[in-house]
């Protein structure tokens, strides 16, 4: 994967080289300080404490490409260009520089160092309404840009277009982020769009922001300027920030095709990409299907099949455990829909494992996790496989005890079966034998009940998929501190060998995953509840240190493994020794030290109050040695 692997190297070098910003580790799918969502949707998550004014230990300019989850446009997915998991390169400015340099790195980017034809990118940008103006500095901005490479760039009037329309202004809904909740920064963005039709475009027929895949976006720079206020005014931030963000598959399919005919075929997609090579021909040899030559549902269900089964991978490697809520149903329903399409393409032999370790062998390498839980995932695949064919079995019986009861069966049945048992649509009327004009009434009747059925999930889940800015209440502060007396609890009360494996913190309560290969005794929970109660009552001082990451690892400071980090980290430590240096200190100096970016409080006797006290609320296992903790205060 050479060339995917230089678009990357090329990104980070150009930010670190030639604009002086500081490279930040990839971070986990699962968000440790926002609450707000069910997974990183976006490079900014793992930095929404800096984005709201805390100091970042490596500065002002930072760069990364971050792993990425999204359900939100889930039912695209089979088209050319979308996917659940992904990459994204990320840079941000966290009150340094702001519009003009940040278009100008994009640009520089795209143009100079992927070599993308400049007469294909077109941008938008905010038109402006009455509570923000029109986005004049990025328009002129752009204008610029595109004059550099010979190109006279036109502004569109919001009526008419003309084949040099290359700028158009538009409203909120296309060209402004956030804020997440009703309050909190947010502020307008300026979009960039690669056009892969052979002639110009005609934009009577299409424009960038339709959703043809004609054009594709590339690339999103936020401008984050403004917060919003409850009286709902914006109101100018001091520290205007820069979140920019560009879709690594996208870029790899644009830069793997683009010489192909001079323009990108609409029949290549990202799963044609060197990034899909080794599980796209496995997959074609266990169909029988061809993702170029095979119908255009066949070749839906094969893109389905490998973007579900990625984004499995990632997700379990990530410490999400298939079960019936959040994180875990999402999953259970990526598996199922995997084996659903297996069905509908006519693989007969059980693949899922087989192809999802091939992701193995593709991510191992870069993402250095992987490859110890290999044995581990297998056994949660294996187990999902067994339970999801018993409930195939059942949706038949459900199906022939419908073809007894009723005379004529409806879409809504079939729906009905599909929700209760997973079994598709697809299968059910192949199990009916319904064909012809019966077969295409009930297909409608079915896919109003999905329309239906999607709309309502979709709006109940706004919440948990938007994405938003971390949680800094009183509440998720505390339980932070918490978390770390937890550790270190468990280290002195079990064994010195615990260690954190995976984390999630929200309002209500805290999640830790430790290597533990068995549960917690209740005499071993009594005495781990009393001890952090004790410690919590002593009032002891938590104080913060920005150190090189080598000497917060020689002073035995807790970091979660097989995580990245930067050189320079954030180390939160508790009942630091009087008169002792933390530069000087060793393990016997204080009761926990940990790298962590989260809030905290300043000393452990404010995270009790109103009578409160800490309990274990549950645990359970969640693969080979890992044992998760859930806590709060009641």
């Amino acid at each position: 994967m050479n060339l995917s692997k230089s678009i990357k190297e090329d990104f980070i070098n150009l930010l670190v080289q030639k604009y002086n910003h500081k490279e930040i580790p990839n971070s986990s799918l699962i968000p440790v300080n926002d609450p707000s969502v069910l997974f990183t949707t976006a490079g900014m998550h793992p930095l929404v404490v800096y984005l709201l004014g805390e100091l970042h230990p490596l500065g002002q300019r930072l760069v990364n490409v971050q792993r990425c989850f999204r359900t939100d446009d889930i039912e695209e997915v089979g088209d050319t260009i979308h996917h659940t998991l992904f990459e994204m390169l990320g840079y941000w400015s966290l009150g340094d520089y702001f519009k003009e340099l940040s278009l100008e790195i994009t640009f520089d980017y795209f143009v100079n160092k992927l070599k993308f034809d400049p007469k294909r990118l077109y941008s938008t940008v905010f038109v402006g309404n009455t509570d923000v103006e029109l986005d004049r500095i990025a328009i002129e901005k752009w204008k610029e840009l595109y004059r550099s490479v010979g190109i006279e760039p036109e502004v569109w009037d919001g009526k008419d277009f003309n084949e040099n329309t290359r700028i158009f202004p538009l409203l909120k809904t296309e060209n402004w982020w956030g804020p997440a909740g009703e309050t909190g920064p947010c502020g307008p963005d300026s979009e960039l769009f690669y056009w892969r039709g052979k002639e110009k475009p005609d934009f009577r027929r299409f424009v960038p922001w339709d959703t043809s895949n004609m054009f594709i976006e590339i690339s999103n720079n936020v401008f984050m300027g403004y917060n919003k206020t409850k009286e709902k005014t914006y109101v100018p931030l001091v520290q205007k920030n820069i979140d920019f963000g560009g879709g690594f598959e996208r870029i790899t399919l644009i830069s793997q095709f683009k010489e192909s005919d001079g323009s990108l075929d609409m029949k290549y997609s990202v799963y044609d990409t060197e990034l899909f090579d080794t599980q796209r021909t496995l997959l074609e040899e266990l169909s029988g299907k061809s993702f170029q030559d095979s119908t255009k549902e066949e070749i839906k269900n094969l893109r389905i099949i490998l973007d579900h089964m990625r984004g499995i991978i990632f997700l379990l490697t990530d410490g999400v455990i298939p079960s019936n809520k959040d994180r875990g149903y999402i999953l259970r329903r990526l598996i199922r829909r995997v084996m659903r399409s297996g069905k509908v393409l006519g693989i007969e032999k059980s693949f899922i494992i087989e192809l999802g370790t091939s992701f193995f062998e593709t991510y191992k390498l870069q993402y250095t996790h992987f490859e110890s839980q290999l044995e581990s995932i297998c056994e949660i695949l294996s187990s999902e496989i067994e339970k999801f064919n018993k409930t195939l079995d059942k949706g038949l019986r459900k199906i022939e005890e419908l073809s007894e009861e009723k005379e004529v069966i409806t879409g809504r049945d079939l729906f009905y079966i599909f929700e209760t048992y997973g079994f598709p649509c697809e299968l059910s009327l192949e199990a009916l034998d319904v064909n012809g004009k019966d077969r295409l009434t009930i297909i409608d009747d079915f896919n109003e009940c999905m329309r239906k059925h999607q709309e309502l999930s979709r709006n109940s889940s706004i919440g948990k998929f938007k994405g938003g800015l971390s949680d800094s209440s009183e509440e998720t502060t505390k339980l932070h501190t918490l978390q770390h007396l937890l550790l270190r609890t468990l280290q002195l009360t079990i064994s010195d060998e615990i260690h954190q494996k995976g984390s999630n913190i929200t309002p209500e309560r805290l999640r830790l995953d430790i290597n533990l290969d068995r549960k917690i005794t209740q005499d071993e929970i009594q005495t781990i509840e009393l001890t952090v109660s004790e410690k919590i009552n002593e009032g002891i001082s938590v104080d913060k240190f920005d150190l090189p990451k080598n000497e917060a690892e020689r002073i035995g400071a807790e970091h979660e493994f097989g995580q990245k980090y930067p050189d320079t980290v954030s180390v939160f430590v508790i009942g630091l020794r009087e008169n002792v240096n933390i530069n000087d200190a060793s393990r016997k100096d204080y009761l926990s030290a940990e790298f962590c970016g989260g809030p905290h409080v300043q000393n452990t006797n404010e995270i009790v109050s109103d009578g409160k006290r800490f309990k274990i609320l549950n645990q359970e296992k969640i693969g080979s040695g890992i044992l998760r903790i859930k806590a709060s205060l009641v």
